[in-house]
C-alpha cells in the first residue's frame, strides 16, 4: 500500500520532469525602448524644430550580424530646422553637435566615434563634435552610420548628440 501510495505520489512529478528534459529549449528577448525627452531649450529669439518623419528624440537604430559581430544596417533619419519663436522661418542659421556619445549599458558617454559610429548632414558632410556649420538653410538631415562597432548579441545601444544652434539670421 505505501509503496502505491508513494508511486501514485511521485508519478505526475516523474512525467513533469522527464517530459520537460526530452524538449529542447528555445529562447528570445522582449524588447522595449523608449527615451523621456529632453527638453528642447529656445533661444530668445530662435528654436530648434524637429521636421522629420521621426521626431529627435524617437530614432531607431537596426543591427545585423556580420561576420561574428554586429554592425549598424540601418538608422532612422532625424531632421530638424531652425525658427522664430513665432514659428516663422529664419534667413539661415549657425549649428553645431556637442557630445555626439554612445552608451551600451556598460560604457556610458562614450565618444560615439572612437566605437565606429558616425554622424553626416543629408549631404554627407562630416559633423564631427565641436565642428561649426555656418550658413545653413532650412532643414538639417541627421545620418547616423556605423562599422566596426565590436557589439554583442543582446547589447542595448544608445547613440545621442546634442545639437547647439549659435546664431540665427532672422
Amino acid at each position: 500500500m505505501k509503496l502505491k501510495t508513494l508511486t501514485k505520489a511521485l508519478f505526475p512529478i516523474l512525467a513533469v520532469a522527464y517530459a520537460g528534459s526530452a524538449l529542447a529549449q528555445a529562447t528570445d528577448t522582449a524588447m522595449w525602448t523608449g527615451t523621456v525627452p529632453v527638453e528642447s531649450t529656445p533661444g530668445t529669439d530662435f528654436k530648434i524644430v524637429s521636421t522629420g518623419l521621426v521626431d529627435l528624440s524617437n530614432g531607431n537604430m537596426k543591427f545585423v550580424s556580420e561576420n561574428g559581430g554586429y554592425v549598424l544596417s540601418s538608422a532612422s533619419l532625424l531632421s530638424f530646422d531652425v525658427v522664430k519663436t513665432d514659428d516663422s522661418p529664419v534667413t539661415d542659421y549657425t549649428y553645431e553637435i556637442n557630445n555626439f556619445t554612445f552608451s551600451d549599458g556598460t560604457t556610458f558617454g562614450e565618444d560615439a566615434t572612437d566605437v565606429g559610429f558616425e554622424l553626416k548632414d543629408g549631404s554627407g558632410n562630416d559633423l564631427s563634435a565641436g565642428q561649426e556649420q555656418t550658413g545653413v538653410t532650412g532643414q538639417t538631415e541627421l545620418v547616423l552610420s556605423g562599422t566596426g562597432l565590436g557589439l554583442t548579441s543582446g547589447t542595448n545601444v544608445v547613440v545621442m548628440s546634442q545639437i547647439v544652434v549659435s546664431a540665427a539670421t532672422l
